[in-house]
């Protein structure tokens, strides 16, 4: 006789199930970059390699068997975030700006949405707005699941949640919509009392299509709302992508009762899974729904098979197909060999604390046990965490590449990668954007030499490969006080603001250290009286800031240039 597991044994069931099937389909995911291909379809976790470093720097990088890409990393960011009383705020500001210190695998809009966040924007209001609203992809599908652990059972409360959550790094309705639908799928299973019928899911899903697919006005703002409509007609668009999963719910309703009339390759071809579609935040959530309808009674079978899809997306897919599985059947049901998943004691520790109603409490408790326990401990924008014994070191060509391992206070496994170019290929041809040359370097290398000990010099033109692209520094600096690195370029007419606040943005994500700020610049220009440096910054200093800046920074350079 089958035991129908209890709530908690459900949520921890999903939370490791999600990593595994993350775990399981990474290597197998079309942007994965993996070096080389197995010769046969896996039911196991394997180490393998990878490329990474974009173009200029270019490595092979070592994935540990069991180990977890960004799907992962996002569930349990917000797993964070729902732990604390504001967790949008702490979501946005905190854990998406940090995420890019040690992410894996991260999706564009993902990464956009970092960038903005870490410079105080939210990216509906800047210069991006259009690629936001067009975000249509299974970023923030793929992350919902700890607000139906957190949710108490309301589906109101669940839904709503779930809608602010996604708007903050995805605009598009497919985005939403899909994470809406995945989001009641779990909830439906959570509540499940006793087995599974075959097509029973998806069923549910259709008939309950008005709590998860209706446009909820009162989540958006109407500056927000505003702000969409200046790209196309947000409502409009919104039952477009509605009739288009209902459709997609549908045929895969028909197809589960035609049993081996259809098999899983033609029905994931008709669900988009190799087109350009693949990475939708609604061909995720439908495609998930499937698999775990299809295979609701051999959660082994289910994921594996969805893992080893090829060309596709299959990390999110399996992970999400793992995450409804796991929900149905709890944790008891996953395989002993999985169990050796990346962080289970995190994934499971997560689940409890999520589902407990004294929250606060509880988790107050653990971290004051934990940090007494051992010490080492730094503190960081999302909580503390301490150094591993584990370092690896990439010698590469003329560069070399540092990984760090960190552990979060819950247990979390983190890799913080860097790149150090070696000091006898770090310095550049002479460039035309710099038109003061080094006469103008020499006269500010000279002069911050004399400012005190409150900067501490980096290097000078030193390279870093950023996002597929190279970039190089004039100088670099370290202010102490504001724990800020400072990047002093020469204005020219091939380098402008713009282009320095690409420059900070590239030194955040390379050479910017745990529990720093963010960069500033000094974009210096050479008139008859002598150099004068402009403040470029990438997000909103305080008054406090910018007042440092002018007094022991600009005037003192300014003054000491003139002439």
């Amino acid at each position: 006789m089958q035991i129908t597991p209890n709530k908690l044994e459900k949520f921890k069931g999903a939370m490791v199930a999600s990593a595994i099937g993350d775990a399981l389909g990474w290597p197998n995911e079309e942007r994965a970059s993996r070096i080389g291909r197995p010769s046969h379809n896996g039911d196991n976790f394997i180490a393998w390699q990878r490329y990474s470093g974009g173009r200029y720097y270019r490595h092979a990088e070592h994935i540990d068997a069991g180990e977890y890409s960004d799907d992962t990393q996002m569930i349990l960011a917000v797993a964070r975030s729902l732990l604390l009383p504001n967790w949008e705020q702490h979501f946005a500001c905190n854990e998406l700006p940090y995420w890019r210190f040690y992410e894996r695998g991260g999706g564009n809009a993902m990464l956009r949405a970092s960038k903005f966040y870490a410079g105080g924007t939210e990216i509906w209001k800047s210069d991006v707005a259009r690629e936001y609203f067009q975000a249509g992809g299974n970023g923030a599908a793929m992350r919902i699941l700890p607000h139906v652990i957190a949710c108490d059972g309301d589906v109101n409360t669940l839904m709503s949640a779930v809608v602010r959550d996604c708007m903050i790094t995805h605009g598009h309705p497919r985005a939403l919509i899909g994470a809406l639908c995945y989001a009641y799928a779990l909830y439906s299973l959570s509540r499940l009392q006793g087995t599974l019928a075959f097509g029973e899911l998806v069923d549910e899903v259709i008939a309950n299509g008005h709590i998860w697919s209706e446009l909820r006005n009162d989540e958006f703002s109407a500056e927000w709302l505003t702000a969409a409509n200046a790209f196309y007609d947000y409502s409009k668009e919104w039952d477009i992508a509605r009739q288009n999963i209902f459709e997609q719910l549908s045929f895969i309703k028909n197809c589960l009762k035609s049993g081996l009339l259809f098999d899983d390759e033609t029905v994931t071809r008709r669900l988009h899974c190799y087109d350009a579609e693949k990475g939708a935040g609604d061909v995720a959530a439908v495609v998930s729904i499937y698999f775990a309808s299809k295979y609701a009674n051999d959660m082994f079978l289910g994921i594996k098979t969805v893992a080893n899809l090829s060309e596709t997306d299959t990390d999110t897919y399996a992970s999400m197909t793992g995450g409804l599985l796991g929900m149905l059947s709890g944790v008891s049901a996953v395989p002993s060999m999985w169990m050796r998943v990346q962080d289970v004691d995190c994934l499971l520790r997560m689940a409890e604390f999520l589902a407990s109603e004294n929250k606060k409490e509880i988790v107050s408790n653990y971290i004051a046990g934990v940090r007494n326990a051992c010490g080492g401990w730094e503190q960081t924008s999302i909580g503390i965490m301490r150094k591993c014994d584990k370092t690896e070191n990439i010698i590469c060509n003329k560069f070399d590449v540092e990984i760090r391992c960190y552990k979060t206070v819950f247990g979390q496994t983190l890799y913080v990668k860097r790149y150090i170019r070696r000091a006898q290929d770090a310095a550049p041809k002479e460039s035309a954007k710099k038109p003061s040359g080094k006469t103008a370097v020499d006269v500010m290398k000279k002069y911050f030499s004399e400012i005190g000990t409150d900067l501490a010099f980096i290097g000078e033109n030193l390279t870093a490969s950023y996002k597929d692209k190279m970039y190089k520094f004039g100088l670099l600096y370290f202010n102490r006080d504001l724990r800020r690195i400072v990047d002093v370029e020469f204005s020219g007419e091939k380098f402008d603001k713009a282009e320095m606040r690409d420059n900070l943005e590239a030194l955040s994500g390379t050479l910017m250290k745990f529990g720093e700020n963010m960069p500033i610049g000094l974009l210096v220009k050479r008139s008859r009286q002598g150099l004068v440096p402009e403040l470029v910054a990438y997000e909103n200093l305080s008054e406090t800031e910018i007042r440092y800046i002018n007094d022991k920074l600009i005037n003192v350079i300014a003054l000491k240039t003139a002439k």
